[in-house]
């Protein structure tokens, strides 16, 4: 009987220290995150179309558990349109209405908005749109 008892209380330890880990791991990573990203500046500047992308409508399938059985909902994915923008030699992608995708050529000057991450470094295209440029041609 003591034996049975010694084992529950190491395996409650250790229970308790991976418990422990994983909370300041968890920690850990939205502090990475809230460091590298919150309150970030936006930054506008001229960027060139280096490349475009169409992905069509479509349909995706996820499972959930309700009330305890596992049903498989479908999601739709609406049609997006993609610019790849070459900016402080940096690539990055954008997303953009079709009749803006339609409108605009490759190696076309477009101004963007955008933030960069801190420590990472990614870089996240807010909105794509003509740039000042253009228009005075």
């Amino acid at each position: 009987m003591k034996r049975a008892s010694i084992f529950a209380f190491r395996s409650n330890r250790v229970m308790a220290l991976f418990g422990a880990v994983s909370l300041v791991g968890v920690i850990l990573y939205y502090s990475f995150m809230a460091i590298d990203g919150l309150g970030l500046s936006e930054q506008t500047v001229v960027a060139k179309i280096v490349g475009k992308e169409y992905h069509p409508a479509e349909q995706t399938y996820s499972r959930q558990v309700i009330a305890g059985r596992v049903h498989t909902l479908p999601q739709a994915l609406g049609e997006r349109y993609i610019l790849k923008l070459d900016f402080n030699g940096q690539i990055a992608e954008g997303f953009t209405t079709k009749e803006f995708y339609d409108n605009v050529e490759g190696e076309e000057p477009v101004q963007i908005i955008y933030r960069q991450r801190r420590i990472t470094n990614a870089v996240e295209v807010l909105e794509v749109r003509q740039s000042a440029s253009v228009y005075q041609k």
